[in-house]
């Protein structure tokens, strides 16, 4: 993908951004607690491993934003720029199946969200902790960052659209 390409895709996520975070100052507040509800539900299914729970929460279309590899060893090895987005069911499938054999706990909890809801569309910007415990008795690791939720809402309640976070690559 060229870089006129991949710059105009950030340009439009971002004004995509913008546009729902402005359009949605202060509106929807009886429906940003069924939001948050369902970005917590989400990341407690992760916790507990309960993966076909978590993907319940997940449009059939939803994606990952790749702003930047999780793992140092990830993207392509031609040189090229990863993809912009990945499934996001199958990538927290792939995730929680590393996790069940790696780790001993893997904990997701939301420590803050500012929502913002117009109609049926939603963005959540969420502080997460993850606390990581190895099988193999390394010290336990916790990690913050930022992840934003996008939401879409439907006749059976909100579901997610896409994410994307400021993990640390590792």
């Amino acid at each position: 993908m060229s870089s006129r390409l991949t710059r105009s895709l950030w340009i439009g996520v971002g004004v995509l951004a913008a546009a729902v975070v402005a359009a949605a100052q202060g509106r929807g507040g009886n429906e940003a607690a069924g939001v948050e509800r369902v970005v917590v539900a989400f990341n407690r299914a992760i916790s507990e491993r309960r993966i076909d729970d978590a993907a319940k929460l997940v449009a059939d279309d939803a994606v990952q934003f790749a702003i930047r590899p999780a793992h140092a060893f990830t993207g392509p090895s031609n040189g090229a720029a990863p993809a912009l987005t990945s499934d996001l069911e199958a990538t927290w499938r792939t995730v929680v199946g590393v996790l069940s054999s790696a780790v001993r706990r893997y904990d997701r909890t939301v420590l803050r969200m500012d929502t913002r809801v117009d109609d049926r569309l939603a963005m959540v910007w969420a502080t997460i902790r993850t606390e990581t415990e190895p099988r193999d008795g390394a010290a336990p690791s916790i990690t913050e960052f930022a992840e934003v939720y996008l939401l879409r809402g439907t006749e059976d309640g909100w579901q997610i659209v896409g994410t994307a976070n400021s993990r640390p690559t590792r």
